[in-house]
């Protein structure tokens, strides 16, 4: 083939993109699915808020369960979706970790994982602290009972890597530890993020998975009050705002600004409540 005959494959090529990301329908089901995404962010996050009414500590355990070898191909498979709905059950069955509170799971198709699972796992960080712990069992139940081959399935213990995030949401998790809440939002907003190849399979249903946020009827403690408050004005801010605060801990350094602008910039400020107050106002910009 000449260059010159490769060159007008390559221009028809790139025009026939051109004109299908230029096209009112295609724009249209871009524009759903970012919406959808957000939807699923605020979500979570109101999940977060309502664990934080009844557990000041959260221990946050992220864990990644891939295919590998062959089980990449069968990654597709009804009875590889029946080894994540396994796993999910058992973990919400309190069968691999027993005092679990909540999980939150995103599903992405990649090209060369392929189909693979991003789990967020919550406990109550006043009774648990063994995170690292915690998190291989979950492993090793992923590949010995949902899969039953390590020829055929691993996994990422992500407690491994705290030192590598800009913003550590990993371990202990308070309401009021604005530097954790960051962190813990940009993972949040990764796994419900859209992106265009890596949607899963329709034989997965949704893109996020999450669990029941427990309903423990509030008591007076017998305690000391809460050294910050029972406010939660906080982890709003941090987590429901478009344009988070950086902390006062990491300003005036090379790598710090005054704000992190989120992935999901459209979302504006609202009058946004938590689970235990009904329902979240939120509203969509669409720019």
């Amino acid at each position: 083939m000449n260059s010159e005959r490769a060159r007008r494959a390559v221009d028809h090529v790139a025009y026939c993109i051109r004109r299908l990301m230029r096209h009112r329908r295609t724009n249209a089901r871009l524009k759903d699915q970012q919406r959808r995404a957000e939807e699923r962010y605020i979500s979570c996050a109101n999940d977060v808020l309502a664990l934080f009414q009844q557990f000041p500590k959260l221990l946050v355990m992220r864990i990644d369960l891939y295919f590998d070898g062959v089980g990449k191909q069968a990654s597709w498979w009804p009875e590889a979706r029946l080894a994540f709905e396994k796993f999910l059950k058992a973990l919400r069955q309190g069968d691999i970790i027993p005092d679990v509170v909540h999980d939150m799971s995103g599903i992405e198709d990649g090209f060369d994982r392929r189909v693979h699972f991003h789990i967020y796992v919550v406990c109550d960080g006043n009774r648990r602290q063994d995170g690292y712990a915690l998190t291989e069992a979950m492993g090793k139940y992923w590949i010995e009972e949902c899969v039953g081959s390590p020829a055929l399935a691993t996994y990422k213990n992500c407690w491994v890597r705290q030192s590598e995030y800009r913003f550590n949401g990993l371990g202990k998790v308070s309401y009021f530890d604005s530097r954790k809440l960051m962190g813990l939002r940009e993972g949040l907003e990764y796994i419900v993020k859209h992106v265009r190849y890596g949607l899963p399979p329709l034989g997965y249903g949704r893109k996020l998975r999450k669990g029941e946020v427990p309903q423990v009827e509030l008591v007076p403690s017998r305690g000391a009050p809460r050294k910050y408050g029972y406010g939660l004005e906080i982890a709003k801010q941090v987590l429901l705002t478009p344009a988070t605060p950086v902390p006062p801990e990491l300003r005036g350094r090379s790598d710090g600004a005054a704000t992190r602008n989120s992935c999901f910039g459209q979302l504006r400020r609202g009058t946004l409540q938590t689970d235990g107050e009904k329902k979240a106002k939120r509203a969509i910009d669409w720019r």
